[in-house]
C-alpha cells in the first residue's frame, strides 16, 4: 500500500505520514511486538527521511519520543551532536531523564561542556551522570521502554493475584504515586505524576483497575 500511494514522492505527504506514525508511537496501547511494526515502516522510508531532512529536523520531528530516537540513532539515521546534546540537557527534558537514558551517548558531550560551565551543581550533576556505571540490562531496559519497577509491571500484564499479594506484603497505599522511571518512553507518562489507578487505566489493566477502584483509589489527573 505504501509503495502505492507513493507518498514517497511528495515531501508534505511523507511528512504528515511521518508525524501520524509518531503519534500512533506516542498514544497508541503497546503490544509486545509494537515498535517493531513502527521500525519497520521508517525503515522504509529510511532514505527518504535522510534525503530531505536534516540531522535536527529529523530530531525536531521524534523529540517527544525517546524509544524512537533510540531506534534512529541505532539505525545511523540520527546523530547526536552538540546542538542536541545541549537540548537534551535541558532542565524539560531533565526532568524527562533524557539525559539518563542517552547516557552513553551524551557522554562525550558533558566534559566538553563542563570545561566552560559556571554552575558548579549541574556539573558535579552531570559528571556523576557520565561516570555512573550502568547496569548489565541497560539496553535491554530501554529498548522496552517501560517503567521497569515491579509493580508496574504487574500492572500492564494485569496480574491481579501477585499484585494483591505485592501491595498486602508492602503495604502499599491504592492511592500510591508510580516512582519515575528514566527508562520511562511514553511523553503522557513522563509528563506528569501517575497514581496507581491512573496507569492501570492507561494500560486498560482492568483486573488490577476494578481492585484499586473497590478499595478506595483516587484520581489525581
Amino acid at each position: 500500500i505504501l509503495k502505492d500511494t507513493k507518498m514517497q514522492d511528495n515531501k508534505n505527504d511523507l511528512e504528515t505520514f511521518i508525524k501520524l506514525i509518531i503519534n500512533v508511537s506516542n498514544d497508541h496501547h503497546r503490544s509486545s511486538n509494537f515498535f517493531s511494526k513502527i521500525e519497520q515502516i521508517l525503515l522504509h522510508f529510511k532514505d527518504q527521511i535522510l534525503n530531505n531532512y536534516t540531522n535536527f529536523e529529523i530530531f525536531l520531528l521524534f523529540q517527544k519520543n525517546k524509544r524512537l530516537l533510540l531506534f534512529l540513532l541505532q539505525e545511523e539515521m540520527i546523530f547526536i551532536d552538540k546542538q542536541i546534546s545541549n537540548i537534551m540537557k535541558g532542565k524539560d527534558y531533565k526532568n524527562m531523564y533524557y539525559n539518563r537514558y542517552f547516557q552513553p551517548e551524551l557522554k562525550p558531550f558533558i566534559k566538553e561542556d563542563n570545561d566552560y560551565n559556571d554552575e558548579e551543581e549541574e556539573e558535579e550533576e552531570e559528571e556523576n551522570i557520565s561516570n555512573k556505571e550502568l547496569p548489565d540490562n541497560f539496553e535491554e531496559k530501554r529498548k522496552i521502554g517501560e517503567n521497569d519497577s515491579f509493580i508496574c509491571q504487574l500492572i500492564r500484564n494485569d496480574s491481579i493475584d501477585e499484585f494483591i499479594s505485592y501491595v498486602n506484603q508492602h503495604s502499599i497505599s491504592v492511592n500510591s504515586i508510580v516512582d519515575n522511571s528514566i527508562y520511562e518512553t511514553n511523553y503522557m507518562l513522563l509528563s506528569g505524576e501517575s497514581s496507581l489507578i491512573e496507569y492501570s487505566a492507561f494500560f486498560g489493566s482492568t483486573q488490577i483497575f476494578k481492585y484499586l477502584q473497590l478499595n478506595g483509589a483516587e484520581f489525581y489527573s
